[in-house]
């Protein structure tokens, strides 16, 4: 499997620097480019880690050129979150625990969705089935716990499904791609919508073991079981539930039509390989949060996620008071 670090231009990363959110970008020594080179192919080869990347673009070059000049560091402290953290109240979100029945109108309002995109494909697509009558019925009898992860499910296929506009606004979930097709595909969807021919690709190691994210792959199977036929996973999707966490964001590549100019390393992954640390692919970068909250306003979100070192449970939140709530597993 190709490493795409080998190809890069210039390597670089910055001092993180807790009392200012300006930086200077500077190019890494051999030592330190070895050593990402190394780390790189470790994550792809052990099973615990899906090494995973994300394309993006910014509205025009002047936002794609102050991504990398002004927004890097407040990145690497609260990470990349989903469109639902983004001036979305709490309460709008649907992938919580509450205090009323998670069975309620909303879960058939969102089988009700599910059945309507899939109907509504063109016929030469091939897609066939819905989600039947008797199942919704059936999950009238279940637990809470497994009509949280029926809800989490539904709603990871309105995410991969991607037409239903109202619902993407608001959506939970954010995707990235895995295996050997990865950095293809992060790179087609980073400048698939950008006609000046610049983008950007995240780069994260997701632990396998962590409980909130789902494979588009599992879905499709899953769907199966009910009498749907839906799409195949050619893009060897994960939709992460909230985001992605600073802790396991690595870096980011600027990209072009035909070169890869500059990988900027995680300033704190950066420290580690300066000093021939060791990267915790299960807990993450111990990174310095105190201006979390100043960095999170700055970036336009309203609520945050958070779980608790140690523990498999994750939780959301407003930023303008500390109301968590425990999020969905699927």
């Amino acid at each position: 499997m190709d490493n795409p670090i080998v190809k890069v231009d210039d390597i670089l990363s910055f001092t993180p620097n807790p009392d200012s959110d300006e930086y200077t970008l500077t190019r890494v020594c051999g030592g330190v480019r070895k050593g990402l080179i190394a780390l790189i192919e470790k994550l792809e080869r052990i099973p615990q880690v899906y090494l995973c990347a994300r394309g993006d673009s910014k509205d025009s070059l002047v936002d794609h050129d102050l991504f990398f000049t002004r927004e890097l560091s407040s990145l690497f402290i609260v990470g990349a979150k989903a469109r639902s953290n983004i001036n979305t109240p709490v309460d709008r979100n649907t992938h919580f625990e509450t205090d009323s029945p998670c069975w309620s109108g909303d879960l058939a309002s969102l089988i009700e969705q599910v059945n309507k995109e899939i109907t509504n494909k063109p016929k030469a697509h091939h897609i066939e089935g819905t989600i039947s009558e008797q199942f919704v019925d059936k999950l009238r009898y279940l637990d809470k716990d497994s009509l949280e992860r029926w809800k989490i499910f539904f709603l990871a296929f309105l995410h991969n499904n991607g037409v239903c506009r109202e619902f993407k606004r608001h959506s939970p979930m954010l995707s990235v791609a895995y295996g050997a097709e990865k950095y293809r595909v992060a790179r087609c969807f980073a400048l698939s919508r950008r006609p000046d021919g610049k983008g950007i690709v995240f780069l994260y190691a997701l632990n396998a073991e962590w409980p909130y994210y789902i494979r588009t792959r599992d879905f499709t199977d899953e769907l199966k079981r009910y009498g749907v036929k839906w799409y195949p996973d050619n893009n060897h999707e994960i939709m992460l539930i909230n985001g992605m966490y600073p802790h396991f964001l690595l870096g980011v590549f600027e990209v072009t039509k035909r070169r890869t100019p500059r990988f900027i390393i995680n300033p704190w992954l950066y420290e580690i390989l300066l000093n021939n640390g060791v990267f915790d692919y299960s807990e993450g970068l111990n990174i310095d949060q105190a201006n979390f909250k100043t960095e999170a306003i700055r970036l336009k979100y309203s609520n945050f996620f958070f779980h608790l070192i140690g523990s498999q449970n994750e939780y959301v939140s407003e930023l303008s008071q500390f109301t968590p709530k425990r999020v969905y597993k699927p």
